[in-house]
């Protein structure tokens, strides 16, 4: 969940910068998503090894991911129909990114010194700041 959550964090960025638009969904859905693709890579591997010697085992696999990725595609859709699933933002600046990495990087470190405290607070009232900007 955590690798889930931080990986939904850092590319809100990018997210925002090329696509002006932001998942409020995504990471529940990738909650559910990301196991059942995980099981598929393996059976996949397994099919492909399998081929040479065994066709009939192999489509079967192939068959197995084929159904698991259809899941995946249901429950996408599912959590993508939700009213509000993904937010239209306007493109952020460089300066914006900049600031959002720094908030996240001090965020992370804050226990660790003072410096990142300062960090925080520096980039969250930037960040603030700049919403004022846009109103």
């Amino acid at each position: 969940m955590f690798v889930t959550l931080s990986a939904s964090i850092g590319t809100y960025p990018i997210l925002a910068y090329h696509f002006n638009a932001v998942s409020i969904t995504g990471l529940a859905a990738n909650l559910i998503v990301v196991p059942l693709t995980s099981v598929v890579v393996p059976i996949l591997f397994s099919s492909a090894a399998l081929l040479p010697f065994f066709k009939a085992g192999s489509t079967a696999l192939l068959h197995a991911a084929d159904y698991i990725f259809g899941a995946v595609i249901y429950i996408a859709g599912i959590f993508s129909r939700i009213p509000y699933s993904s937010v239209r933002v306007s493109t952020p600046t460089a300066l914006e990114v900049v600031l959002y990495c720094v908030l996240i990087i001090s965020a992370v470190n804050i226990r660790k010194d003072f410096k990142y405290k300062v960090f925080f607070l520096s980039a969250a009232i930037a960040l603030t700041a700049g919403l004022g900007y846009w109103k």
